[in-house]
């Protein structure tokens, strides 16, 4: 049976199974998001789309909470480069972390996935965040409550038959809008062990950039 996690619930890697799970993947699936259009009068309603452009990133930190790197869909480039980052890539630098789409892997069950190899893992990281983000060149005041059944699902590997476990991202708890940012987990070094959180937590843009550049 799959476990169904909770916000803020936390797995052992190496404990919590019968062999410590060093090779595993990331993926989210979302049922359609409502974006607001104005219809022939002028008034604003609701149009439904599972075409929404949202993307999944992963952030690796050392133990000061430096960046060391990041994987993105090149998508972003552009918002990237504006904001002094890395362009986006779909490897890491140690090749522990890979980027897919369903236009990238014959996995076309999810939305987005990131692979992960903890035994590829620099040495230097200590603890890697995983986001989803609206494309903030297309939509001005995203808004994660508009996102239907968001889920977050760790696999053994990218294969869909292999679900390790669930968690369902309640949105509706979000801040209304202009929080294009969503922390959907945490991966993170202890007592020579790695640990995987689950987080659930929007925040804004300029958040975000204040995060990952290590500015208090």
């Amino acid at each position: 049976m799959t476990p169904l996690l909770l916000k803020n619930e936390t797995l052992d890697l190496c404990k919590d199974f019968k062999t410590p799970l060093t090779n595993f993947s990331i993926a989210v699936d979302w049922a359609s998001v409502k974006s607001p259009v104005r219809n022939f009068l002028g008034f604003k309603t609701k149009r439904i789309s599972d075409h929404i452009d949202l993307g999944l990133t992963c952030v690796l930190f050392d133990k000061q909470n430096k960046m060391i790197d990041l994987v993105c869909s090149s998508r972003f480039n552009s918002w990237l480069i504006k904001n002094s980052f890395p362009l986006g890539k779909s490897i890491s630098r140690d090749k522990a972390f890979r980027h897919f789409d369903n236009k990238s892997t014959v996995d076309i069950l999810y939305k987005q996935v990131i692979s992960v190899d903890l035994l590829n893992v620099n040495s230097e990281t200590d603890h890697i965040f995983f986001y989803l983000s609206f494309d903030l060149r297309k939509n001005k005041s995203p808004d994660f409550s508009a996102v239907d059944s968001l889920k977050l699902i760790t696999l053994e590997t990218v294969s869909p038959d292999r679900v390790i476990s669930e968690y369902a991202i309640s949105t509706q708890n979000t801040r209304s809008k202009n929080e294009g940012i969503l922390i959907l987990a945490r991966v993170y070094r202890e007592d020579e062990g790695w640990k995987f959180a689950t987080e659930g937590k929007s925040i804004t843009e300029s958040g975000f950039i204040r995060f990952t550049k290590g500015i208090q």
